[in-house]
């Protein structure tokens, strides 16, 4: 059995990972904390009785100090939801070889246990159990998203009038381009994960979802590995086969 390669570490400076303990974890829980501070400020405006969850903040605000200090990871609170103790288990193991610490943890053990220990944050809390500190971000990037849903809408019209005329069915070379050209808006779909973008505009964010052929074909030149005409000619390959799509989101 091939080694593993070893995980990325957030000790080398020119990594994602440094690059995410130093500049995306604090901007993400920054932007925690100025949600939970407008949320608190919606509530006790609309509300007769207070609402507020000082408690809920205050933690945030310990959560961006600790980070930025490079402290070390503390046991997940059990807050009766999922995997708090299998992070745990793997903390202990981290701690015992020196590696418990944000700077020293793998980074994706590290991303994933500072999300769960944000839910544990929110879900030991009275009032704030449901809240979702992502939501305004992921709406307001959904609205600001209007031009390549409406692209990708228009698109979707324009092949199914298409198949509604039978044109499409027996022409191999229209459906092949078709093909090249979705599975680019797919793929391309994963530039604009929000948690990797925390630094950039609408604007950017529209550019970087453009979907158009000139778009494609500018941005097809940074695929590392580009295995779409493979995969097309395995597909016409098939008869009267099953087909799978699995959706990551």
């Amino acid at each position: 059995m091939a080694t593993l390669p070893p995980p990325y570490d957030p000790t080398v400076k020119e990594s994602f990972s440094y690059t995410t303990v130093v500049k995306r974890w604090p901007v993400i829980i920054t932007n925690l904390i100025d949600c939970v501070y407008n949320a608190n400020h919606d509530l006790t405006v609309t509300s007769t009785t207070s609402v507020t969850e000082d408690l809920v903040k205050k933690k945030i605000e310990e959560g961006k100090a600790i980070i930025e200090t490079a402290s070390k990871l503390n046991p997940i609170p059990d807050d009766g939801g999922p995997h708090v103790e299998l992070y745990n288990t793997e903390l202990e193991k981290l701690s015992a070889n020196g590696k418990g610490t944000w700077f020293t943890a793998p980074w994706l053990y590290a991303e994933c246990y500072l999300y769960r220990l944000i839910r544990t944050w929110f879900s030991l809390t009275e009032h704030w159990t449901q809240f979702d500190p992502f939501f305004i971000l992921k709406e307001d990037t959904f609205k600001g998203s209007g031009a390549a849903v409406y692209q990708l809408a228009l698109t979707m019209a324009e092949i199914d009038a298409e198949a509604e005329k039978g044109s499409l069915e027996k022409d191999l070379a229209r459906l092949e381009v078709l093909f090249d050209e979705m599975i680019q808006m797919c793929f391309w779909g994963n530039a604009t994960d929000l948690s990797l973008l925390t630094t950039l505009s609408t604007g950017d964010i529209e550019k970087l979802q453009t979907v158009g052929k000139e778009a494609q074909a500018a941005s097809r030149k940074f695929i590392l590995r580009d295995d779409i005409d493979a995969a097309w000619q395995h597909l016409k390959s098939l008869s009267n086969a099953r087909l799978d799509f699995v959706l990551d989101n």
